[in-house]
């Protein structure tokens, strides 16, 4: 039975899992969360987290923490909201798409991201068979949404997002320099 439970991934460098884990869950605590809970997977430079803080919200108190508190983030490089998190098979990721799809109107584009790691899952047939679930107008470089799925070993977790979901400690850092 799978008993998985997490809305969030969070990168870090390499062998720094624990202090990644450690820094989410303060910060998760932080932003009102009593009780987060943080996962080391077996894949060096990824933790699974799962808040009761909306993950499309954390995104957004991360990137303002990033600006008021840049210093507060040193293990964190990247945080990805997850919708919907199931074993990792085809037939699971075809239908976990087809569910969302409805977030993006006929007038909107879209674009297919897949991340996957410790899997054998082809990417180019995942992508054939997700992108037959939309009629939407595809945009590589400036997508309304992005259709995010990201396979850890035997688990995938999918979410239907807009760009600015994706939060990137680098990037804010960087884009928010003075």
């Amino acid at each position: 039975m799978f008993k998985m439970i997490a809305n969030l991934i969070v990168s870090t460098f390499r062998h720094g899992e624990e202090d990644a884990r450690d820094e989410i869950d303060e910060i998760l605590r932080e932003f009102g969360d009593p009780s987060p809970q943080c996962y080391l997977t077996k894949i060096s430079g990824i933790v699974f987290a799962h808040s009761t803080i909306d993950p499309f919200e954390v995104s957004l108190k991360l990137r303002n923490l990033v600006r008021s508190e840049p210093w507060k983030i040193h293990y964190i490089l990247r945080v990805l909201p997850l919708e919907i998190i199931l074993p990792a098979t085809l037939e699971n990721i075809l239908n976990a798409s087809n569910k969302l799809r409805q977030k993006i109107n006929d007038n909107e584009s879209f674009r297919i991201t897949i991340e996957k790691r410790h899997t054998s899952m082809s990417s180019s047939t995942i992508l054939t068979k997700v992108a037959s679930v939309f009629a939407n107008k595809v945009s590589l470089k400036r997508p309304d949404w992005i259709v995010l799925i990201e396979i850890v070993g035997d688990v995938a977790g999918i979410s239907i997002l807009r760009p600015d979901h994706i939060f990137s400690s680098v990037l804010e850092k960087r884009n928010n320099a003075i």
